[in-house]
């Protein structure tokens, strides 16, 4: 069973709730993509089965919630859909009024709430006007923001913010044994404070692979540009399946650049350990942000199934013909 790492002051609020008998029916658990909500939420629903209260990972209960077993947890299931509709909803309230088998409570968990649709929100909505005592529901999602400003005001929000540097340096030593300080620097950079993006990019030897390669192409704008441009293309054509990945590195190095010509400060970048690629960077293409509307550009575009190829070519050739 995995540790989590941060997020205290959310781990002790289920808890609380329980000792002061005002557990809410519903709760809206949102963050970005890969903050750890899932984790957290199966802290949550041991928390309420759990013989003690206590998320104590020894008793049945918490054992069965572990193995996914719990019969008194139902989910909706998201996998492969884009949408969650009315016929997905009902499905899951089916047996809403008959009493949990194990324990005192039934939880109800919807992942990716984000993709209900509008009926399917008012049938949720309608079902938690009056829910039986035992029912509690968890709307997970990565983009409040879609969510009905009804169900909004529905439920109670539980935010998980990114995590702190020290947090995620601390999870990287402790479960990812990586060590080296360039490499932890880089990652702690890269993600924002996001562990999923920590733990994934720890095991994607190609992402690192790919940033290599692009550093070396990089290392010759402005002074071998043709090459550059055709290495870039043979990048892409090569990496058919890595594109978003090429881009994202491709955008956090024009980040970088943009950010260093506006501030000259080298505090808040991202790729710290090619400093020096920034600063030769910066003598060699004047406006680095219209190299950086260009790249993002390219990846609107991509997302319409444009050549990319031809798109990031594009804005590299207009920012190395910028005086």
């Amino acid at each position: 069973m995995a540790n989590i790492y941060g997020y205290d002051k959310q781990k002790e609020y289920i808890k609380n709730a329980l000792n002061n008998a005002s557990l809410s029916h519903f709760y809206i658990v949102s963050g970005e993509v890969g903050c750890g909500k899932k984790e957290l939420l199966n802290h949550f629903v041991k928390t309420i089965l759990c013989e003690s209260h206590e998320a104590c990972n020894r008793c049945s209960a918490c054992m069965k919630v572990e193995s996914g077993n719990a019969v008194d947890v139902i989910r909706v299931s998201t996998s492969n859909k884009k949408t969650i509709g009315t016929k997905d909803i009902r499905t899951l309230l089916d047996d809403l009024y008959v009493r949990p088998v194990e324990g005192e409570y039934k939880i109800y968990i919807i992942d990716a709430g984000e993709r209900l649709t509008t009926e399917a929100s008012n049938t949720l909505l309608k079902a938690l006007e009056e829910p039986p005592t035992y029912a509690v529901f968890f709307l997970l999602t990565s983009n409040k923001e879609k969510l009905l400003d009804t169900v909004l005001s529905r439920g109670t929000q539980i935010y998980l913010p990114p995590l702190s540097d020290n947090i995620l340096e601390t999870y990287i030593r402790k479960e990812l044994k990586i060590f080296d300080d360039d490499k932890i620097e880089f990652l702690l950079n890269y993600s924002s404070g996001n562990i999923g993006v920590v733990k994934n990019l720890s095991l994607d030897d190609k992402f690192f692979y790919l940033r290599e390669e692009l550093i070396k192409i990089l290392e010759q704008l402005g002074d071998k540009d043709a090459r550059c441009l055709q290495s870039i293309k043979i990048l892409f054509e090569e990496n058919k399946e890595y594109h978003d990945d090429i881009l994202k590195i491709m955008l956090s190095f024009i980040r970088d650049l943009v950010y260093f010509q506006n501030t000259n400060d080298d505090e808040g970048l991202i790729n710290t350990d090619k400093m020096y690629l920034i600063k030769s960077l910066s003598d060699k293409i004047k406006n680095a942000f219209n190299l950086y509307d260009g790249i993002l550009e390219s990846i609107k575009l991509k997302d319409r199934n444009v050549n990319v190829i031809m798109t990031v070519k594009v804005a590299f050739m207009n920012a190395l013909s910028e005086e």
